[in-house]
Parts: structure tokens; C-alpha cells; sequence
């Protein structure tokens, strides 16, 4: 579940990476049957989905691992070097354990097999898959915040006792060594 500012459920905007034009109907309906509300851009080539992930925000990607201009991990390494933080569900065709694990170990939040899509199980591996995204998503955004917010109390901090000042470096240091 993705909330506005007022705290009101809204709308998830996928980016979906797909060039065939059943599948991306096939998914659309997938998602539409489970009930949620799911927003999808549909693009058919990593050239346009990194257009559009430099133009427009989104809460996630779904990819498929075969297209046009990038096959394989290609399209996942270079989404990946647009935006670090989106998370990505990839989708495929191919039944392959060790494309799996890769992909994981490439950046993929998910994976998702396209023989699953229409059936119910596919709507529960499209949700799930969406939903541990979005939750990965939800607490780098919740890094950020708290990132910010430990920046501004320590420039507080060095405004009100300037001797503070030698320990930002050391401050900034620990805070990335935790992941921020």
C-alpha cells in the first residue's frame, strides 16, 4: 500500500519494460483482477525506459529480460545504473533458476515467471513481487528521511557549539558505513 501526504492510499506507478504487446495486456489484466490499484507505463525498450525514468517518477519497474536493445542482465544493469533505489520485479519467459539468482544478486527486488501470468497464482506472484518492492522502496525512502533529518539537527548542532564541527566527517562516515 502506497500512501499520498494526507495519508490517502493512492495509485502505484509502475514503469513496465516489456516489447511484446500480449504479455503487457497479460500483466495489465493480472493486475487489474486482483483489485489494486496499479498505474502501468508501457514501454518496449530500455532506451525508453530510461527516457522515461529520467522524465517521470515511478514506484517501481517491472522488466522483462528480453528486449530489442537488451537481453538478459543488460537491461537490469543499466536500469540499475539510472536509478539505484527503484525497485525492480523482473519478468520472463525463461524458467531459469540460476537467471533468477543472478538477477537477485544484480539488483532485482523480485522475479516473476510470465507462464504464471492469468492465473491466480500470477496474480499472487505479481502482487508479491510488487509488494516486497515497494516495501524495499518504502524504507530507503524512510533512510532518506531519517538521513536528512540527522543532517539538519547535526547542522543545528554545529551552530550552537561550533568545537562540534570536527566530528561531521566522522558522523557522515558511520552513517554510510550503516547504508545511508
Amino acid at each position: 500500500m502506497t500512501c499520498d501526504e494526507t495519508g490517502a492510499v493512492r495509485a502505484i506507478d509502475v514503469l513496465l519494460v516489456d516489447d511484446d504487446a500480449a504479455d503487457v495486456r497479460l500483466l495489465q489484466e493480472t493486475v487489474r483482477d486482483g483489485g489494486y490499484r496499479i498505474n502501468f507505463k508501457a514501454v518496449g525498450t530500455i532506451k525508453a525506459a530510461l527516457a522515461a525514468l529520467a522524465t517521470e517518477k515511478y514506484d517501481a519497474v517491472m522488466l522483462d529480460l528480453s528486449l530489442p536493445d537488451a537481453t538478459g542482465l543488460d537491461g537490469l544493469l543499466r536500469i540499475r545504473d539510472a536509478d539505484v533505489y527503484i525497485p525492480v520485479t523482473v519478468t520472463t519467459g525463461m524458467s531459469d533458476v540460476d537467471l533468477a539468482l543472478r538477477a537477485g544478486r544484480h539488483g532485482a527486488d523480485a522475479f516473476v515467471l510470465k507462464d504464471q501470468l492469468g492465473t491466480k497464482a500470477g496474480v499472487c506472484a505479481v502482487y508479491c513481487a510488487l509488494g516486497q518492492s515497494l516495501t524495499v522502496s518504502e524504507q530507503r525512502e524512510h533512510m532518506d528521511l531519517v538521513h536528512r533529518d540527522l543532517l539538519e539537527r547535526l547542522e543545528r548542532i554545529k551552530e550552537e557549539e561550533p568545537s562540534v564541527d570536527y566530528v561531521d566527517g566522522e558522523v557522515e562516515q558511520a552513517y554510510h558505513g550503516i547504508g545511508g
